[in-house]
């Protein structure tokens, strides 16, 4: 096994600094869905595309056009996470990796491949 460590960022900070618990994004998942976080205009409002590219929102990588899913993820050699969250059905996925990109994504994928549709 090789260590990370002299890869890594700040903690806290962005592009790998950043540590949290599935736990604790679904409590953050649960928070927006509820309008416990934002009110609904403004998670609509985040939740839009914002720029050019029309795939992210204020802070939130948006899904396919008309999807209605959001999240985020990112990652460092060594680690690799993604938050989606599927309004729609009350639905999130979170993948969090001690591997490199796209190894999240992939996993994600493949479970929201295998969830029930709502």
């Amino acid at each position: 096994m090789v260590s990370n460590e002299p890869t890594l960022p700040w903690p806290g900070t962005s592009a790998g600094g950043g540590y949290t618990t599935a736990a604790d994004l679904m409590r953050f998942a649960g928070a927006l869905m509820s309008n416990k976080l934002l009110k609904a205009e403004t998670l609509a409002e985040a939740t839009r595309p914002q720029f050019t590219t029309g795939a992210y929102g204020f802070g939130f990588q948006l899904g396919p056009e008309r999807s209605g899913t959001y999240g985020h993820g990112g990652g460092a050699p060594g680690m690799n996470a993604i938050h989606r969250v599927y309004p729609d059905s009350g639905q999130s996925v979170i993948v969090l990796c001690n591997l490199d990109s796209p190894s999240a994504s992939r996993i994600g994928d493949w479970l929201r491949a295998r969830m029930p549709l709502r």
